[in-house]
């Protein structure tokens, strides 16, 4: 019988984009000043995880691809309704060359793109305090 992998198998070209995990974490929880980027139905509103939009085996450990999300909105809002998160950009297709390219719809924002430096972007460019 062979062996488990002990970490997710990465995709050709995603290790190099991004600071990693625990820096891309550490700076979604500051772009989220701890507070959940969701704030869903039922949200608790204090940010405790950090959400991989396109799952972590094909998808980079970078800011772009991580929203902070309280522990309700993570498994209700969006993996208990995963067609609902597709269509908001919450969940992001294996197939998306780069989730940083893929808009995201926040409630208290709207529509906008996350950067690769832990910031949020209009979709043409200008950045966003969210």
């Amino acid at each position: 019988m062979k062996a488990r992998r002990s970490s997710p198998r990465r995709t050709t070209g995603r290790d190099d984009h991004g600071p990693g995990p625990e820096q891309a974490r550490a700076e979604v929880m500051a772009r989220a000043r701890g507070v959940c980027e969701l704030n869903g139905p039922g949200c608790t509103r204090q940010a405790t995880d950090a959400h991989h939009r396109q799952t972590r085996r094909y998808g980079p450990d970078c800011p772009c691809n991580l929203l902070a999300l309280c522990s309700w909105c993570h498994h209700e809002n969006v993996h208990g309704q995963p067609e609902t998160a597709r269509d908001l950009g919450w969940i992001v297709s294996r197939h998306a060359t780069d989730p940083g390219r893929v808009p995201v719809q926040l409630p208290r924002v709207g529509l906008i793109l996350a950067r690769c430096d832990g910031t949020w972007a209009t979709l043409d460019g200008r950045a966003v305090l969210p």
